[in-house]
């Protein structure tokens, strides 16, 4: 049987390195963090080979006094917190005193700092843990961390990294969230010699988006403020045509420092999911304020995870917050067309047998061409930057008008208590209230114009200086969704009895799902006659509901009615997918014929919609081409 020992004290510093430094990004992020909580307004981040071969941060904050230097090494030194109540409400980004002890313990790592009101600095160098004699030198106000030959004294480990140019992009990837987090703070990355990034520490977070993510993302970006209880969130939300496939550019902050954390991210999601294709997911950089002692951050060593105290409130606060606010703005997206492919013509020479000297003058006249073809092009960049901004202006001027006139119509419309219910025919619901209804109140776009349609689904619209196209498929189901809601909110169930039940066999679980929800079906126009065993009868179907109807959609409803509620959640606030699904029954189709005086109708009545962008699925409805994009493609600006 084996005894029990102590370990020596390197060999604990290696556990616990381990804990701490995963990978190069890993000693980013808490030399970064430790800039952050100096105070510095500059930071400068330079790597080579990924971070395994140099890793060197220099910042202008507070510095370290020449006597601090070799405790600043020590394990769990720190001058963040003091007692065990300051653990309950931690202010700063790092509070644990690891992050240096880890780093030098598997590294040869060099530190110069100067404390502001110092004659001088001080330099140490700390090899594998082992601590050299502090030196006095010359430096400015700051200090400056260099990592070098990280984990050379554990093969293993480095041996488990990935190749340098993949642990380069996760080095990236943190100085990118540090630079996000931190608007005021002017960061530099430098990776081969090469600079990655360099913001200018404005305080604008849209500012730092643009040097970030790019120009383009950062003008798809609307404002989210939202504030309650002591709650607050702030930042910006990309419009539906910038979401992405995976949540890599979902960069949420709670009280400043980057986390992870599924409860705000669900929340988000579930706010915009009506916005956004299945499969994708939305790019956000959200800051939220909470107070410190409502907030766990002493969870995992990384300090990415937190917990809260009141789960149910920050997700219902955080869902409400970020789908009020992100539905005030104008998300149809513009639409930019390809840049025109410009063919350079050569002439054969009249005689292959002349000197090849003569065929020079052509070769010189067609890269003359060619360099006038790239004038062309960078004057039509400045052009597009400037109609850009231009743009931007008559965008922000345009979005308080159309916020205020949806909400004015939409309380108009549910204050007059509308009849809304439809026929099955399709000719038949656009012409209803289409007599009733003038362009003067179909929202912001009454002088709209219809000018044709195409491909058998688009309707092309005029409008001052764009034209729009509508797709009749999505803008149908939008207005479908949206009349299904309100019925079933109102509690006026217009139903209708099937000629003949559709009889169904239930799998497990199913049974349950139509007893725990039967008041949600009934008031969405479902009946159901639960029978022996493991059968059931459709009896009766919303009114907007065109057959036929067939088993699997009513398996597909169940499934989704019988999805577990994530925390915050209302009774049947969680079941909008569903009403989507029936939303795509009654809609009519791609190809369906239907005339001008019914577009009007369809139209005005989306229009009417508190968010006219897109289908309940997150497919854009409407698409602006402006006519500065069609006159920039015929040269005529």
């Amino acid at each position: 049987m084996n005894r029990i020992r102590l370990l020596d004290s390197n060999l604990i510093d290696k556990i616990a390195a381990g804990e701490v430094v995963e990978r190069p990004s890993s000693v980013v992020k808490e030399l970064v963090e430790n800039a952050v909580d100096a105070g510095a307004s500059l930071i400068t981040v330079e790597v080579k080979d990924g971070g395994l071969s140099l890793i060197r941060v220099t910042d202008n904050g507070c510095g370290i006094e020449p006597s601090q230097l070799k405790l600043a090494f020590a394990r769990h030194a720190t001058s963040k917190i003091a007692t065990g109540e300051d653990l309950f409400k931690i202010g700063t980004l790092g509070f644990r005193g690891e992050a240096l002890a880890s780093v030098a313990s598997v590294s040869q790592t060099e530190i110069i700092s100067k404390a502001a009101g110092f004659a001088g600095g001080a330099r140490m160098d700390v090899s594998g843990g082992v601590e050299g004699p502090v030196k006095q030198v010359s430096c400015a106000d700051g200090t400056t961390v260099v990592v070098s030959n990280l984990f050379y004294n554990i093969p293993a480990r480095r041996k488990f990294l990935k190749k340098p140019s993949a642990e380069a992009a996760f080095v990236s990837d943190i100085i990118v969230k540090c630079a996000l987090g931190n608007p005021g703070i002017a960061f530099r990355h430098i990776s081969e010699g090469r600079t990655l990034l360099q913001t200018n520490g404005s305080g604008d977070l849209k500012t730092a988006i643009h040097y970030a993510w790019g120009r383009e993302a950062a003008s798809k970006m609307v404002p989210i403020e939202a504030l309650r209880n002591g709650l607050s969130l702030s930042g910006y939300i990309g419009k539906p045509e910038i979401s992405r496939g995976n949540r890599q550019y979902a960069c949420l902050f709670v009280n400043g420092r980057h986390v992870k954390n599924r409860l705000v991210g669900a929340a988000a999601e579930e706010a915009l999911k009506h916005s956004l294709v299945s499969g994708r997911f939305p790019v956000y950089v959200l800051n939220m304020g909470i107070a410190l002692s409502d907030v766990d951050v002493n969870v995992h060593p990384s300090k990415t995870e937190i917990r809260f105290i009141n789960e149910e409130e920050v997700y219902k606060f955080a869902y409400e917050g970020i789908k009020n606010a992100y539905y005030e703005h104008d998300l149809i997206p513009e639409a930019r067309l390809g840049r025109q492919i410009v063919r350079i013509r050569t002439e054969k020479p009249a005689n292959d047998n002349k000197p090849e000297h003569n065929a020079k003058p052509a070769a010189d006249a067609a890269a003359t061409q060619k360099k006038h073809e790239y004038q062309e092009q960078d004057q039509e960049q400045d052009q597009d930057q400037e109609q850009e901004q231009e743009q931007k202006k008559e965008h922000g001027q345009q979005q308080n008008q159309r916020r205020h006139r949806y909400q004015h119509q939409r309380q108009s419309r549910l204050d007059g208590g509308q009849d809304l219910r439809v026929s099955e025919k399709p000719t038949e619901y656009f012409s209803q209230n289409a007599a009733v209804r003038t362009r003067e109140t179909a929202g912001d776009y009454a002088d709209y114009a219809v000018k044709g349609f195409v491909f058998g689904t688009y309707w092309l619209i005029e409008r001052n200086d764009s034209l729009y196209f509508v797709d009749q498929h999505a803008a149908h189901e939008r207005i479908v969704y949206e009349e299904l809601l309100a019925t079933a909110k109102a509690g006026e169930s217009y139903a209708q009895m099937l000629l003949e039940p559709l009889s169904m066999r239930l799998y497990p679980g199913e049974r349950q799902s139509i007893e725990d929800n039967c008041e949600l079906l009934e008031r969405f126009g479902f009946g159901f006659e639960c029978l022996d065993g493991d059968r059931a009868s459709v009896v009766t179907a919303p009114y907007l509901l065109n057959g036929p109807l067939h088993p699997v959609f009513f398996h597909d409803l169940l499934d989704k009615l019988g999805e577990p509620c994530r925390p915050g959640d209302k009774a049947y606030e969680n079941k909008f997918a569903a009403i989507a699904m029936s939303a795509c029954k009654a809609a009519v189709k791609a190809n369906d014929a239907i005339t001008e005086t019914e577009a009007h109708a369809l139209i005005a009545k989306l229009f009417d919609m508190e968010n006219p962008f897109s289908c309940p699925h997150g497919r854009p409805s409407i698409i602006e081409v402006t006519k500065r994009e069609i006159e920039r493609k015929f040269r005529r600006t």
